[in-house]
């Protein structure tokens, strides 16, 4: 697929600490392979105008690993440092600089997502047809941790609720769990402000949400 303005930030930066390891996170081996390069390759196959990854400070092991990656496929990627991790958001604007006048398609990754397909980005960048995010859902057999998608009968999203915050009932009622990739307008990214929390709101928009195949996504 050829995107004339898609730019793909893939967050990098979660240290993986329920995996009882001393190895980051998304250098875990898969077939052999950093579960990152997984995620690195998908991106490519959408062909953006920019692939930047977002990591936490001291994380060299996975700036050598991506530096490497990038030499050997002859792919220009970016990396920035989030200082603090302070939610999606913050650090979706930690990678700011690069997306200042930028007004085409913004895609967010997770490196810890080796198993989610070129086609169901696609399918998301089709669906969003004017709206301010596509959050990408799922109906997964074993939902575990994740977080619910509330959204209205029309399929407008309504918020999102996190598995620690959401009651049984609320589990039980909204079976779309949010893996966390979504697809924003980037003319509209930056027109955020940050809450006194610390955490990142942005304005009010359109939100619609895409239910991709039902298969488990992250690690």
């Amino acid at each position: 697929m050829s995107s004339h303005k898609l730019k793909i930030i893939i967050l990098a930066a979660g240290k993986g600490s329920r995996m009882n390891s001393t190895k980051d996170k998304v250098l875990h081996p898969l077939g052999n392979r950093p579960m990152i390069e997984y995620v690195l390759d998908t991106a490519r196959q959408l062909r953006p105008q920019e692939i930047i990854t977002v990591l936490a400070p001291d994380m060299e092991s996975v700036q050598q690993s991506i530096t490497d990656y990038a030499d050997r496929h002859k792919t220009p990627l970016k990396i920035v440092i989030q200082d603090q991790q302070l939610g999606t958001g913050h650090a979706v604007l930690s990678a700011r600089k690069h997306l200042e006048d930028f007004n085409g398609d913004i895609l967010v990754l997770y490196a810890d997502t080796p198993l989610i397909q070129t086609s169901t980005l696609e399918e998301m960048i089709r669906e969003r047809q004017g709206s301010a995010i596509v959050l990408l859902g799922m109906r997964a057999p074993q939902p575990n941790q994740y977080g619910r998608i509330i959204a209205s009968p029309e399929g407008w999203v309504e918020k999102i609720v996190e598995h620690k915050d959401a009651s049984p009932q609320v589990l039980k009622d909204n079976p779309i769990c949010n893996p966390g990739v979504m697809l924003i307008d980037g003319s509209q990214v930056l027109s955020r402000q940050r809450h006194p929390s610390g955490r990142y709101s942005g304005r009010e928009g359109r939100y619609r949400w895409y239910v991709g195949r039902p298969q488990n996504l992250s690690l």
